[in-house]
């Protein structure tokens, strides 16, 4: 507060205002209006970047003609000497371009806060969705020895050719348990069972040429996939439905093939499942599955003929 002296002699209090605040009442109240919506926007749930420094911008446009009228620079003091009223109020382009670079300071300070938290926020989901889908995917884990496979079967990669007609000669391991986390009924798994699960029935033919496989697949009615071995997710075939596998060959023992496979929207990860293939010799192969609950069935296949038929 500050007392001025009047030109009858009589005294009064006059708020004078601190910079950058010192302007005339219809200025303040029009400045403090923005000052509170700004704040209401500055929430955390309803920031907005742009809608604070659009209003100090809408602010100062619609202010700005009247920046040097004598009606409005007269409104700031109760002296009526120029020299006083001079004295008294600050230009009004400079209140409002102090309170614009006000605002916009807080406005980009407040934004980059907000986002940080919210950057922060949304890495810590990202990464725990990401944890969750890790824990859910099938570790293989190979059965018993895996041996060397035939030298006239291996490429200069240390990759193998499965080209040729095999047909399934046993079947082991737990293949209810497998079938069971895949999804297929009780009812059907008995019928599966009754028939060996593909035992001396289900034959797989193999059309190989370098990473790119086609195997057709024949029991009671006919499957044909086809897939690249390049450690990309693909759309592949599986009879009634297709999944989304991924194929590649073990880093650690190059003649092991490997496939994951899940369903298309991966919004099932306990009916994924990794699967692995290698030669036992140059007349038989193995194909092991496990299942997301670490399940694991294996089927042995015979050559029926060399080459493609």
């Amino acid at each position: 507060m500050h007392q001025e002296p009047l030109p009858s002699g009589r005294t009064t209090w006059t708020p004078v205002f601190h910079p950058p605040m010192q302007c005339s009442p219809p200025v303040r109240t029009w400045i403090g209006a923005s000052s509170k919506i700004f704040a209401k926007s500055a929430s955390p749930w309803s920031f907005s970047l742009t809608s604070s420094c659009s209003w100090s911008c809408l602010s100062c446009v619609l202010l700005l003609p009247f920046a040097h009228s004598d009606r409005w620079k007269g409104l700031s003091c109760r002296d009526s000497s120029a020299s006083l009223r001079e004295e008294a109020s600050p230009s009004f382009t400079s209140c409002i371009f102090k309170q614009l670079l006000l605002q916009l300071w807080l406005g980009f300070s407040g934004a980059g806060i907000f986002s940080w938290v919210r950057g922060r926020r949304q890495t810590q989901e990202d990464k725990s969705v990401q944890e969750c889908r890790e824990a859910a995917t099938p570790k293989h884990r190979i059965i018993g020895f895996v041996p060397r496979p035939p030298e006239e079967y291996v490429d200069e990669n240390g990759h193998v050719d499965f080209t040729g007609s095999w047909k399934c000669a046993s079947a082991g391991g737990d293949l209810h348990g497998v079938f069971a986390d895949m999804g297929i009924g009780f009812v059907v798994r008995q019928g599966m069972a009754a028939f060996g699960w593909g035992r001396g029935a289900v034959v797989r033919k193999y059309e190989q040429n370098g990473n790119h496989v086609k195997v057709t697949e024949r029991a009671f009615h006919e499957i044909v996939q086809e897939f690249d071995v390049n450690g990309q997710e693909q759309r592949v075939n599986c009879g009634d439905f297709d999944v989304l596998q991924t194929s590649y060959w073990d880093p650690q023992i190059p003649h092991v093939l490997h496939w994951r496979a899940s369903d298309l929207e991966k919004a099932e990860p306990s009916k994924w499942t990794s699967t692995c293939q290698f030669f036992l010799d140059k007349d038989h192969f193995r194909i092991e599955t496990t299942s997301a609950s670490n399940k694991v069935a294996f089927w042995i296949y015979e050559r029926e003929t060399t080459g493609s038929s």
